[in-house]
């Protein structure tokens, strides 16, 4: 068929590495329309502006954020995903993925912040105080740290 194109698997994949599964395509024709038109809406994925070497940059930001998350190097962490969630593009599904990271580390302190208030009922100073620095340093620059230096 003319303007057509016979392709066995058609995937499109964010730059953060996930597929935009409404776009898949397997064993089907496409047109030239249908072709067109998930060009464009994996573009949009993308982000307007974005060029290869940024979306690169992007993409080693995150993975060594969440390397650093992995490893309980928070303050890494927040500092990589902060840069992210910062990003001009907030469409950008990295700059998605970043806002996301940053709201579990929040949640993530949190639960060591009432840890450690649990603590301070028990009368346990030492042991309080010890989460409240480690919030106050680790989680830097979340609500978490000014509420842990309180």
């Amino acid at each position: 068929m003319s303007g057509s194109f016979g392709i066995p698997a058609f995937f499109f994949l964010k730059p953060d590495g996930n597929e935009i599964a409404e776009l898949r395509s397997i064993g089907a024709t496409l047109s030239e329309t249908d072709l067109a038109g998930k060009l464009q809406t994996a573009a949009k994925a993308v982000g307007k502006g974005l060029g290869k070497k940024e979306l690169e940059k992007m993409g080693k930001l995150l993975t060594s954020a969440k390397e650093a998350m992995e490893k309980e190097n928070y303050g890494k962490a927040i500092k990589g995903f902060g840069e992210l969630a910062k990003h001009k593009s907030k469409e950008n599904s990295i700059v998605k993925a970043a806002q996301e990271e940053l709201a579990k580390i929040e949640e993530l302190g949190k639960a060591k912040l009432a840890e450690a208030k649990g603590k301070e009922s028990e009368k346990a100073w030492k042991e309080a105080e010890k989460i409240y620095a480690m919030l106050s340093s680790e989680f830097a620059g979340l609500e978490v740290a000014k509420e842990a230096k309180k």
